[in-house]
Formats: structure tokens, C-alpha cells, sequence
């Protein structure tokens, strides 16, 4: 039972810390790509 919790509380915010961790990656890139050089 508390490992249904757990798991229930616990993917969201994998979830949310994977997406956080896309956007910055792409963020960079596009940065990289825009900057000169």
C-alpha cells in the first residue's frame, strides 16, 4: 500500500524534473545555434 503511494506521488515529479531537464537541454542548444560562432 505505501508503495502504491509512493509510486503515485513520485512519477509526477520524475515527470516534471524529465521535462525541466528537456527544456533547458533544448534551451542550450537553440542558444548555442543563435549564438555566433
Amino acid at each position: 500500500m505505501m508503495v502504491m503511494m509512493m509510486a503515485v506521488v513520485v512519477m509526477p515529479a520524475m515527470a516534471v524534473i524529465v521535462a525541466a531537464v528537456v527544456i533547458v537541454i533544448v534551451r542550450m542548444g537553440l542558444a548555442q545555434l543563435a549564438a555566433p560562432g
